[in-house]
């Protein structure tokens, strides 16, 4: 069995594996970085810790109003921390690797590219998310000249 974290993202169901989430977190004093790409919505200090916080409507390319969320999925890349806004934490489900299907091909490929999978047991299609590919398209590290 897969254990997902579930999530909202505006009227999207969205989950990703639960053992990789170190914590949910709710987003205070998001301080911007200018010349920062789009999805970056700016650095959080957490227990002395500054993580950076991509939006994932805008890394998806997904057609959402612009980003009021509060509330951050938390979850490491290699030794760093990096959190992702997300609208409402769901529920934690477990999966039968067997019950997730392909992408279809008419996703829009930055979304398949993105994805390990659907599943379709749910009231609301569940998109899975790939975290190594979203962390790797999503590297909000800034060139410093």
């Amino acid at each position: 069995m897969t254990r997902l974290c579930t999530f909202a993202l505006a009227d999207r169901l969205l989950a990703i594996d639960a053992d990789q989430i170190r914590e949910i977190v709710t987003l205070r004093d998001l301080t911007a970085v200018p010349g920062s790409p789009r999805h970056v919505r700016g650095l959080v200090n957490l227990r002395g810790q500054i993580v950076a916080c991509i939006d994932l409507g805008v890394l998806l390319a997904f057609d959402c109003p612009p980003t009021s969320k509060q509330l951050a999925v938390v979850v490491a890349d290699g030794d760093e921390l990096v959190s992702m806004a997300v609208d409402r934490v769901v529920d934690v489900i477990e999966l039968d690797p067997g019950d997730i299907e392909p992408v279809p091909p008419t996703v829009p490929r930055v979304v398949a590219d993105s994805s390990i999978g659907i599943y379709q047991g749910s009231p609301q299609l569940l998109l899975i998310l790939d975290l190594g590919h979203l962390l790797e398209v999503s590297s909000p590290r800034l060139e410093v000249s």
